[in-house]
């Protein structure tokens, strides 16, 4: 714990390392949490379908993530060339 200094009668507390560590832990674990909280209550309100850039990165990962799975009937050519000049599995 925090060992106790005497100067000019007043009680002077030093802090270790492992204290400031230990603060400073809790700083970033409560800076996390704040920041899931922001973004699981965006995720439930924010009803809108995504950019058109973004729905069609996200279309093309289901088709590869559909071809992988072994549920498409697609050939992989065709997987190819409908990711839309992508390189395969970047998505």
């Amino acid at each position: 714990m925090a060992s106790i200094c005497y100067l000019n009668k007043r009680v002077l507390t030093k802090t270790t390392f492992w204290e400031k560590w230990i603060n400073w832990k809790r700083g970033v674990a409560v800076l996390f949490l704040l920041q899931a909280v922001v973004n699981l209550y965006w995720l439930a309100k924010d009803r809108m379908p995504p950019p058109w850039d973004q729905a069609a990165h996200i279309r093309v990962a289901v088709i590869w993530q559909r071809k992988l799975a072994g549920e498409s009937g697609k050939k992989l050519v065709e997987v190819v060339r409908d990711s839309g000049g992508y390189p395969p599995l970047i998505h």
